[in-house]
């Protein structure tokens, strides 16, 4: 019978241990994608001043802007799955059960990859068309408008 409870008291304890690692681990994921947010973020706002050099009667602006519209959109989606992360954090681990905890992790990798693969694609379309203009623009560009 003792056995019996010590076992029970380490299962416990184990369990207790990889709860605090995995919210570790779960913390560590949104603040990499927090960080890695802050970067879209900046990465966004130059093409949008670099865009703004571009004359509006430019074949394919209109595109250009759609699919950095589209980039914005998941980088919100990203911002609101992070900022909703640490209560669903603290609720899961408050739960006991580790196996909850580590979902909350995979679905967060899950979004972040996933958006962030779509937002560097995207990204990369608003570039490649912004540098086949011929004056690769760049900003300041108020005196370059057309």
């Amino acid at each position: 019978m003792k056995r019996i409870a010590l076992l029970l008291a380490l299962t416990a304890c184990e369990k207790s241990n990889d709860l605090g690692k995995l919210q570790d681990e779960a913390n560590t994921v949104v603040a990499h994608g927090r960080a890695e947010v802050d970067a879209y973020v900046r990465r966004t706002n130059e093409l949008l001043e670099i865009g703004k050099c571009v004359p509006a009667s430019t074949p394919g602006i209109q595109i250009a802007g759609e699919v950095r519209v589209e980039a914005t959109r998941k980088i919100e989606e990203l911002q609101k799955a992070l900022g909703a992360a640490p209560a669903e954090i603290d609720r899961t681990v408050k739960s006991g059960v580790p196996d909850n905890v580590q979902a909350v992790i995979d679905n967060l990798d899950k979004i972040l990859e996933a958006n962030g693969r779509v937002i560097v694609a995207d990204f990369t379309t608003v570039e490649n068309w912004l540098y086949q203009h011929p004056d690769h623009p760049a900003p300041p560009c108020d005196d370059k408008k057309g």
